[in-house]
């Protein structure tokens, strides 16, 4: 849940909340907002001024505001057993390099021709 949805939800459920009605709902909320207070603040990657992409040392001029990232999902390594079912092909022959490689990139969410330039 993004940080503007997760803001709507507890304005409305503290809005509805009269101490009877929508504690469920409170309480969800309440740990949805305890859980993004824990994780840490992500910093800009960069700034931009409403026309070109401009430095960190720009960050303090009124018209400049800062770009963000999506968090990416941690990669882990290949085990060993993936590895192997990796390299052989549906025959059990071994795969060309470039097969495997792009077989490697594939477990790993890479995807897209990589002749485009």
């Amino acid at each position: 849940m993004i940080d503007l949805e997760l803001m709507k939800h507890a304005l409305e459920a503290l809005t509805e909340y009269d101490g009877t009605n929508g504690e469920s709902k409170r309480k969800r909320v309440l740990a949805a907002l305890r859980e993004r207070l824990a994780q840490p603040e992500q910093e800009p990657f960069c700034y931009h001024d409403g026309r070109n992409i401009v430095g960190k040392e720009y960050a303090h001029h009124c018209d400049v505001f800062p770009l963000y990232t999506e968090p990416q999902p941690e990669q882990e390594p290949l085990t060993d057993e993936e590895i192997d079912v990796l390299i052989l092909d549906s025959d059990g022959l071994p795969k060309s390099h470039l097969e495997f490689a792009r077989d490697i990139e594939a477990a790993h969410g890479i995807t897209g021709d990589a002749n485009e330039n």
